[in-house]
């Protein structure tokens, strides 16, 4: 009966982005067919959430499971070899 339902989540103080992303992830490999979900960070520090928007973090962060890793991130190579970036369909 939640078909066409639509959650909102706020997550205060964002810092940097690894909360919302993390809830992100938990949300997209939770929610039910038909259901749709909005994530809005805030944080005081606009400097921190200009990092948050890139999405991008070193490959040597240790919060993720190496399921979560393959599954939502995408690794860096190159001049961003040591970094990976959040899919951009999850950080939509």
């Amino acid at each position: 009966h939640f078909k066409g339902a639509s959650l909102r989540i706020w997550c205060a103080a964002a810092s940097t982005g690894e909360e919302p992303y993390s809830l992100a992830m938990t949300v997209a490999e939770s929610l039910r067919a038909g259901v749709t979900a909005q994530i809005v960070a805030s944080d005081i520090d606009s400097k921190v959430l200009a990092t948050a928007r890139r999405a991008v973090y070193p490959t040597d962060y240790k919060g993720l499971s190496p399921e979560r890793l393959r599954r939502h991130c995408q690794r860096g190579t190159g001049a961003n070899e040591g970094r990976m970036r959040i899919k951009p369909e999850l950080a939509r």
